[in-house]
């Protein structure tokens, strides 16, 4: 989620922005869509595992945790995206 080891996605500078290249994007429309297709893979456990190791680290790793948390929160009232 953080785009380390060799998960990083690099765009050119004049890539439009609506294309699906950061997590913000790829949670919503790519692994809950799979997660919805199949919960028997588990990725709600991976994610939230995922959070949890990641409040544990540097700043930025705390940020996206909380990002990530705050998307979900407020998926509730979109009615669009939830981890149950």
């Amino acid at each position: 989620m953080q785009g380390r080891d060799g998960y990083r996605v690099e765009t050119e500078p004049w890539t439009p922005a609506h294309l699906l290249t950061d997590w913000t994007k790829i949670i919503p429309w790519g692994i809950y869509e799979v997660y919805k297709e199949n919960p028997e893979l588990g990725l709600d456990k991976m994610i939230e595992d995922a959070i949890l190791e990641m409040m544990d680290g540097e700043p930025f790793d705390i940020y996206v945790a909380l990002y990530l948390v705050y998307i979900q929160y407020k998926s509730i009232s979109w009615s669009r995206i939830c981890f149950n």
